[in-house]
């Protein structure tokens, strides 16, 4: 452990963040001639069975959503993992973990299932598995993947765009930190060593990037403390690239990738200082970070989770030199880059799970509070508040010249797709090999154009191709977007094709 906390025992949630799935990571997008609800405003819910911290959430293909491990409310490791209703509001448990797994990773997979994957057990010694759970919400059932090439414990494991798994950093076996990387195939359930970082690091950030690479940001190195710098991987060449040095140095913070391409990172620590109230943005276009609005309230194990409308949620954490957990709320405004405070939880909470359901709510669950300094079972939902109308959507009609092929696939474009005003976008609807994010399970989905309602269809699509295994990847072709009287040309190596308003 690298600090305690005078008031409670030592605790570390190293890699944990990246649990915590906006999977991290995508915004759902608006139902069709609808807009969300006035709200602004935390709720109660049911309770888990299990009172819990340092446990992962992820959401599944039907709706509910997976909580499993963790540290008990008598401070105990547990097994124990339970599935959440929004629409009945009450908990169901489900089998239990193969082993006790604390501050693991949760990573929906493509097919619907969730790799849960190391995790120490509360011994007071390091003794991370180098096995993995798959939840396969079909069945209710739980199996255990092929042995990673080593131990883990505060890893990242983060989702390529073809549905393999990326795991990097932890601790090392031998001591210290890690450089190393290995790749999951969920397909073949097996693991395959890629090219290692340029530096160890712990407590660090894995965010996936539009164009299928990823980044790596923060953390602490061998040295035992927080660093600046950050590194991308890219998984079609098997190379990381270093980029610019971030502001200050960190670990222990969120990563959120916005609607645009950039990446915000908030709070954290600095080498064992008082939480960080700062915040910067990654710029994948300049390889490089720069300061925006700082948080109202510093804190570190907070959550972080996308909203509907591409802002950002911020929840509760440890905040001030006491490292107490908080109530406070905030919203990051990514039209204006500033931070606004929502209406705070019900309850203070720190090392606790939060995702965003189907509805654009956001559900938080468990962690510690300072009343007892133990994992809590209660459970909260926010709803978000209106801030403006949904943007009225344009149909537009999108073609493609059939020259580009990869292998034996050529490529055919038709369809119409609705897409927000702003900056024109690479928008197209591929008969054969188009993909779209399902909010509901937190995966993308191969889907086609319906010729009769021209393929009018809400939401975000990514341009893949499929290599000899028929495994997805993203495409590396152009195309020419015909839009009215105008032409332009988009490249969907770098595109992530996206839009969150919708009009009927």
């Amino acid at each position: 452990m690298l600090r305690r906390t005078p008031s409670h025992p030592a605790r570390r949630r190293f890699g944990a963040l990246a649990a915590t799935l906006g999977l991290s990571l995508a915004a759902a997008a608006v139902p069709s001639g609808s807009a969300a609800a006035a709200g602004d405003e935390w709720v109660t819910v049911a309770p888990m069975a299990q009172a819990r911290e340092r446990h992962v959430m992820a959401p599944l293909p039907n709706g509910t959503v997976l909580v499993a491990g963790g540290i008990s409310g008598s401070g105990s490791s547990t097994r124990s993992a339970e599935v959440y209703d929004p629409t009945a509001d009450a908990w169901a448990a489900v089998p239990s973990l193969s082993r006790f797994r604390i501050d693991a990773t949760a990573t929906p997979l493509l097919d619907g299932r969730v790799l849960v994957f190391a995790g120490e057990s509360f011994s007071g010694v390091s003794s991370p598995p180098s096995t993995g759970d798959v939840y396969s919400p079909a069945t209710g059932t739980w199996s255990t993947t092929a042995p990673a090439s080593r131990f883990y414990g505060g890893q990242t494991a983060t989702r390529l765009l073809d549905g393999r798994v990326l795991v990097v950093g932890g601790n090392a076996v031998t001591g210290g930190r890690e450089t190393r990387a290995e790749i999951y195939d969920p397909i073949t359930n097996s693991w395959t060593n890629v090219a290692p970082m340029s530096q160890p690091r712990i407590g660090h950030t894995g965010t996936l990037l539009t164009d299928g690479r990823v980044l790596v940001a923060g953390g602490v190195g061998n040295a035992g403390t927080a660093v600046d710098t950050a590194e991308v991987y890219d998984p079609l060449t098997d190379a990381w690239t270093s980029t610019e040095p971030m502001p200050g140095a960190r670990d222990s913070q969120t990563a959120t990738r916005l609607d645009d391409g950039r990446v915000l990172l908030a709070g954290g620590t600095s080498s064992g200082s008082a939480p960080l109230a700062s915040a910067v943005v990654y710029s994948p276009g300049t390889n490089s970070f720069t300061a925006t609005d700082s948080l109202d309230v510093a804190r570190t194990y907070h959550t972080a989770v996308a909203l509907t409308d591409g802002d950002v949620l911020v929840a509760g954490g440890e905040s001030s030199e006491a490292y107490l957990p908080v109530t406070s709320v905030e919203v990051y405004d990514t039209a204006t880059s500033t931070w606004r405070t929502v209406d705070a939880m019900n309850g203070d909470r720190s090392l606790h799970t939060s995702v965003a359901l189907d509805d654009g709510t956001v559900l938080v669950a468990g962690g510690y509070d300072n009343a007892t300094f133990a994992g809590v079972s209660s459970v909260e939902r926010y709803t978000p508040a209106v801030t403006a109308a949904p943007v009225a959507a344009r149909s537009i009609t999108v073609s493609a010249r059939d020259t580009a092929k990869r292998g034996d696939d050529r490529l055919v474009v038709s369809g119409r797709l609705s897409v927000e005003d702003g900056p024109r976008r690479c928008v197209v609807d591929e008969r054969v090999l188009v993909q779209r994010y399902d909010a509901r399970s937190a995966r993308w989905v191969r889907v086609g154009v319906d010729r009769t309602s021209g393929g009018e269809n809400p939401g975000r699509y990514r341009l893949v191709t499929a290599d000899v295994r028929a495994t997805y990847r993203a495409s590396v072709v152009e195309r020419t977007v015909t839009q009215g009287e105008s032409t332009s040309t988009c490249s969907a190596a770098s595109a992530e094709v996206r839009h969150s308003h919708y009009a009927g």
